[in-house]
């Protein structure tokens, strides 16, 4: 009799998780979340309408953070059939040229 569940009873022993693995994806999602949330995430809302005079502020934020969000949206959509046609070299790849670029350009890599 073959019972699957939550302890993987059943599965073949190369296919059980093991408990640690279990909580490493939750783990990295959430430190991502807690060090984006105290550093550059809350600087747009407070950077954003100090860029516009107080007649305009208010209509001009939103229409920059409608467009934050559209370019989050795009980004979401757009990645997950990038990352399955070309793997994840490509956006890391991306990444280190981009890095490279700023580290001749800078002298040194900037945040």
């Amino acid at each position: 009799m073959r019972r699957d569940g939550p302890t993987g009873r059943g599965l073949p022993r190369r296919a059980r998780a093991r408990p640690v693995l279990l909580g490493l994806p939750l783990a990295a999602i959430a430190g991502y979340i807690a060090s984006f949330s105290v550093s550059w995430g809350p600087v747009q809302w407070v950077a954003l309408p100090e860029l516009f005079p107080p007649r305009v502020r208010a209509a001009a934020a939103s229409v920059c953070l409608v467009f934050t969000w559209l370019f989050n949206l795009a980004v979401a959509l757009v990645f997950p059939p990038l990352l399955a046609a070309f793997g994840a070299a490509a956006p890391s790849s991306s990444n280190a040229s981009t890095r490279a670029r700023k580290l001749i350009r800078c002298g040194h890599d900037p945040p």
